[in-house]
């Protein structure tokens, strides 16, 4: 008989406990689970796609297979393209899923009446409503001239995932069918994409209500530069700082996307010893371990393109996931002091030296 589902999950589960809350690639699962498991011939026979043998064994389909059911239910988090991690439900962020299904029907009638058109963000794929069928939207692509069926349990399962990850999560991770993904955030009035196309991040507050709250929140004073020398050199987490960086970048790391709050730290761009200078364009909220290697020049961020940029020491490491991110656009459209990421990329980056 071939592996029971069981045994995956306890694979799955054990590596996901045991990763200090990083995501886990699904090749760790496939080496865990190849190094402990005696397969019989049901799971070393080749998978079938198109009716040919793929070469793949079965195992690794099962237990692919096993991962989707454990997202489907928000039990684990598919936070990137092949990047499994813990849940991290936020309330500020939750959207009941069956309420979503209504919302997103209700929306499709409406575009359905007014023949509007969407397109997908990366590829501007056309798409409409072109009718329905019982607990189903048919959305049909404008230049396949084809139809694609958005179903109650594809939009269950999609805000199952994304309350699971806390309200924010990679594109294609949500549902891995670019129609159905754009037409729920396009449907969905309190589903949005970020600045650069890469996630999906649920609304928790209008724009107006966010920069109220925002402004609010002052800036943190500065510290006197004639006392640094006596100082810490490294200063995480200064209270008036710290608070108005989780408030910009909605309690997420900038960089992970991910929490919860209390691992996020105020890192200094400009190292606080020079100049004391606690101005927030002069910081960034990192998760704790993403703040150490910040520190370390292992990750910087590319001051033009506000890419994340990873040592090559860490490629093959769980932080490989990071290179090549956009920051996370902080909610009163500021940036990042250019400058003082110039002269940081400058001080550390490897490549130049």
């Amino acid at each position: 008989m071939p592996t029971a589902n069981s045994v995956f999950k306890k694979i799955i589960f054990d590596a996901i406990n045991d990763s200090n809350c990083e995501p886990v690639l699904i090749d760790r699962f496939y080496e865990l689970a190849d190094a402990n498991l005696q397969f019989d011939r049901h799971d070393l026979a080749s998978t079938i796609l198109r009716n040919e043998e793929t070469g793949e064994p079965a195992w690794k389909r099962n237990l692919r297979n096993c991962l989707q059911g454990l997202k489907n239910r928000g039990q684990i988090v598919n936070s990137s393209p092949s990047f499994w991690r813990q849940p991290t439900p936020n309330q500020e962020t939750f959207i009941e899923p069956e309420s979503a299904w209504r919302t997103i029907r209700d929306a499709a009638k409406k575009a359905y009446n007014d023949q509007s058109t969407w397109n997908s963000p990366v590829n501007n794929q056309a798409y409409r409503v072109e009718g329905f069928e019982d607990k189903k939207i048919l959305i049909f692509r404008h230049r396949a001239s084809t139809i694609e069926k958005l179903s109650q349990s594809d939009v269950l399962r999609s805000f199952i995932s994304l309350n699971a990850a806390g309200g924010i999560l990679g594109r294609r991770a949500m549902i891995n069918v670019v129609a159905k993904e754009s037409s729920i955030v396009h449907l969905h009035p309190n589903l949005s994409w970020d600045a650069n196309f890469e996630r999906i991040i649920v609304k928790r507050q209008g724009n107006e209500e966010k920069l109220a709250v925002i402004k609010e929140i002052a800036e943190a004073q500065n510290d006197d530069p004639a006392y640094q020398p006596y100082a810490r050199k490294i200063r995480k987490g200064q209270a008036a700082l710290r608070r108005k960086l989780l408030s910009v970048y909605s309690n997420q790391c900038c960089i992970s996307m991910t929490g919860p709050e209390n691992v996020l730290q105020a890192a200094h761009i400009e190292p606080h010893f020079k100049k004391g200078n606690n101005h927030s364009t002069n910081a960034l909220l990192l998760r704790s371990d993403i703040h150490d290697l910040f520190d370390d020049g292992l990750v910087l961020i590319e001051p033009f393109t506000l890419k994340v940029v990873i040592h090559p020491c860490l490629a093959g490491t769980v932080y490989q996931e990071l290179a090549g991110r956009h920051l996370l656009t902080r909610a009163d459209s500021k940036q990042p002091d250019n400058e003082k990421l110039k002269e940081r990329w400058q001080t550390y980056y490897w490549e130049t030296k």
